[in-house]
């Protein structure tokens, strides 16, 4: 059995079918996955299973999800080897990071071609774009300007795409050790 963690985009406290409790029913009645337990309440699932791929996991939870919620889930799969890798290589590690200095770690659900050389920061704008780890982007935002994070998320969709996350890296150390755990 492998560790993996489902980063599902859409929970939400306020929306009855998809909050953290029902998210926790349905991965747990899957019979793919096994001791689910959520980290932080947010979109943060934490599972062994003996499927290999992937590719197959997010495709069985995302159509459990939509089965039950109706809607349809952005749903991303990592391993601990590579939430592992994330947090060893974290090119933010030395960079504070609180209400000033918000730091992300973005997913693609599918690899993308960021088209830019890192570290970048896009013109007019106040966050800078790291480096890129395993597939992930790491980034930092200046919080006391006026766009804050949601500006870098919504750069990020107008840039690349929707289908993607974004964790702090404090989130994925937390979600590392749940995984370490099971």
């Amino acid at each position: 059995m492998t560790s993996y963690v489902a980063l599902i985009r859409g929970v939400a406290p306020s929306i009855k079918n998809r909050n953290n409790a029902s998210i926790l029913k349905v991965l747990g009645e899957m019979d793919v996955l096994a001791g689910v337990v959520s980290v932080l309440s947010s979109g943060n699932y934490v599972f062994a299973s003996g499927e290999r791929s992937t590719t197959k996991l997010e495709e069985s939870i995302t159509q459990a999800l939509r089965a039950s919620t109706g809607a349809e889930l952005l749903t991303i799969v990592r391993s601990q080897e590579q939430i592992q890798a994330l947090v060893d290589e974290n090119p933010l590690a030395d960079l504070p990071h609180g209400r000033g200095s918000y730091q992300l770690v973005t997913f693609f659900k599918h690899p993308t071609d960021l088209g830019i050389e890192l570290p970048h920061q896009p013109e007019g704008k106040a966050f800078k774009l790291a480096d890129s780890v395993g597939g992930a982007l790491f980034s930092v935002t200046d919080n006391t300007a006026t766009q804050g994070t949601i500006d870098t998320m919504a750069w990020l969709e107008r840039q690349y795409s929707k289908d993607l996350t974004s964790r702090t890296p404090l989130t994925l150390r937390k979600i590392l050790k749940k995984m370490q755990q099971l």
